[in-house]
């Protein structure tokens, strides 16, 4: 039935999620053929949908009335609709996930489950800083999904490299045991539900890389089980009806990009689910395009455009900058009272009244006085949830949660190159400068990585591109030039002559031409350097644990090597070495085990 969406005051609601329901503004914005009418779901809670997702019904039309009239949409909606009134009752203030675990109790880690009990969607980013316990985080919602819902089937997408830690983490910190399954096995596990229905249960783990597939999976022409898995999905998720209670993805940010593979596999799965939790530690530091695409993925419906999505983060700027400002030691008041000035007078927040009530807390805080950390608290608690984000996407900060986090503390090693090595340093470099001139892409990120590869280890560098065949050509080319002398001319039948006069010559050609790398590692000075840090610091206690980092795989190689030859215990871990590397941690965690992690 046809209604104006320009008169305020209407009660709507969502026909695909009835129990969603909210008063219209009066507002309107039309994107090309497509009317978006604004809606006032709750005092912080504004949203735009298309016209023809609402409806009108009736203000004081109960739960009972709308399952009377058979307003509830699929069999997915009437569930979501029936917990989301199991969950406003008074199971609201139980966590039935706090006994769950065998892990320490850090309060930060329940409030993205508060946060997915409220969420309106179901679906929740969770964005906490790396080591606040991400992991822990998405299976406590698990645990309360299971107490709450009967949830039974979990799905955690991951990078291939991390399926062991999960599996791991489920095992040792909640009991579970997570089945590592590739797409054709996730497909019989589909299947078998498809068959069995809901007394089908599983907990399964697969790699990101080992799930995804291009979107032209509906071409005939394509086959693979990666392919049928996508088709099955589809196909299960038009039907109104998931096969997962839950899926879990982890490192979400590699979804970021909406014309690849792995978003693909994330809207997938998202409609084939009947919950979704992304976990990143990255979204808020990358371009807020990137960022849309991923809220995108948690609620098509909320973040419809990226023109809407822009208005929103900038409506939401004074939200953003109030919380840092209260955040900071000492809290700066001053800052946080003018940025929620700034938000009252944007017509997304001018009628909120708890921005309001927090306007006139904070006009009542003196300068001169500390902020009482219980006050500051519940403020932000507060700020955060007049967030136009905030229903969507839950982040945590270290500084927010851990008095006494640790501190980073650089130590510099400054390290100078001999007169060899920097001879050597620097004719590569030139090489590879010259060499750079008009390249792009892929011919001229090789070149940088041989830069970056020199940088890292010299040895490593030279060893690796005399496996590869190139390292002439990198090193030689500089030495023609210095001669005047091209390598088009060293081809020629005169060739040999000119490189017999550059015998005579120069010293250096003689030095080089032979590549002494041994020669060269003796006098590694980078080496050395760290060689003596470690051995110092060994001295002060031999339990001292060190991690070293390289991109370079030959720079790792290169430094287990020369450590063990020097007595300093390490073990090295790789991409691909499967589940050796867990037992390869734990040896390197025990107060016995090596001193020094490479990887």
């Amino acid at each position: 039935m046809p209604w104006n969406p320009e008169l305020p005051n209407q009660y709507v609601r969502v026909i695909d999620d009835p129990g969603r329901c909210g008063l219209t503004t009066g507002r309107v914005l039309r994107l090309g053929t497509i009317l978006f009418v604004q809606v006032r779901f709750g005092p912080n809670d504004v949203q735009r949908y298309p016209y023809e997702t609402l409806e009108l019904c009736l203000i004081n039309q109960e739960i009972g009335d709308i399952l009377e009239s058979g307003r509830f949409g699929n069999p997915s909606d009437i569930r979501r609709l029936l917990t989301y009134e199991k969950v406003k009752g008074t199971l609201t203030n139980i966590f039935y996930s706090m006994e769950v675990s065998k892990t320490d109790f850090y309060p930060h880690q329940f409030k993205p489950v508060l946060k997915f009990i409220e969420s309106p969607v179901g679906r929740l980013l969770i964005a906490d800083e790396v080591g606040l316990g991400k992991t822990i985080e998405a299976l406590l919602i698990w645990k309360e999904l299971q107490a709450r819902s009967g949830a039974r089937r979990l799905l955690v997408v991951c990078l291939a490299m991390l399926r062991e830690k999960w599996q791991k983490e489920m095992r040792d910190k909640f009991n579970m045991h997570g089945e590592i399954v590739n797409a054709a096995e996730l497909m019989g596990h589909i299947e078998t539900w498809h068959t069995q229905g809901d007394s089908h249960s599983f907990t399964c783990i697969a790699s990101l890389e080992g799930l995804r597939c291009k979107n032209t999976y509906e071409d005939p022409d394509e086959s693979g089980p990666r392919v049928d898995l996508a088709r099955l999905l589809d196909s299960v998720a038009s039907g109104g009806e998931g096969p997962f209670d839950l899926v879990i993805i982890d490192e979400s940010h590699y979804l970021r990009n909406a014309s690849t593979a792995s978003n693909v596999l994330g809207g997938l799965l998202r409609d084939a689910s009947k919950h979704l939790i992304l976990l990143t530690a990255t979204p808020i530091q990358i371009h807020s395009k990137n960022l849309y695409q991923l809220l995108r993925l948690v609620s098509p419906e909320a973040f419809f455009t990226e023109y809407i999505f822009e208005e929103l983060l900038k409506a939401n700027e004074p939200i953003v900058s109030a919380l840092r400002a209260l955040w900071k030691l000492p809290p700066d008041t001053a800052t946080a009272r003018e940025s929620i000035h700034a938000a009252l007078g944007n017509r997304y927040f001018s009628e909120n009244m708890v921005l309001h009530h927090v306007s006139q807390q904070l006009d009542g805080v003196s300068f001169e006085q500390p902020l009482d950390p219980e006050v500051k608290i519940r403020l932000c608690q507060k700020i955060e949830s007049c967030s136009l984000t905030g229903q969507y996407m839950t982040r945590t900060r270290k500084r927010e949660v851990i008095e006494r986090r640790v501190r980073r503390a650089p130590q510099i090693l400054l390290v100078n190159y001999s007169a060899d090595e920097r001879e050597l340093y620097d004719r590569v470099s030139r090489t590879i400068r010259k060499k750079s001139h008009g390249k792009r892409g892929v011919s001229l990120f090789a070149l940088y990585s041989r830069q970056r590869q020199m940088a890292s280890c010299m040895v490593a560098a030279l060893e690796s591109w005399r496996e590869q065949g190139i390292l002439n050509e990198l090193v030689e080319e500089s030495l023609y030039e210095d001669f005047g002398i091209t390598k088009e001319m060293i081809e020629t039948d005169n060739g040999a002559e000119l490189l017999d006069d550059l015998d005579e010559r120069h010293e250096i050609w003689q030095e080089f031409r032979g590549f002494d790398i041994e020669a060269i590692e003796r006098g590694d000075t980078k080496y050395k350097q760290l060689k003596d840090f470690l051995k110092n610091e060994l001295t002060n206690d031999k339990k001292e644990k060190f991690v070293l980092f390289s991109f370079f795989r030959g720079t790792l190689h290169y430094l287990r090597r020369r450590l063990a030859a020097d007595g300093i215990r390490n073990c090295l871990i790789l991409g691909g070495m499967g589940s050796t590397k867990e037992q390869i941690l734990e040896d390197f965690g025990a107060i016995t085990g090596p001193n020094v992690l490479l990887t």
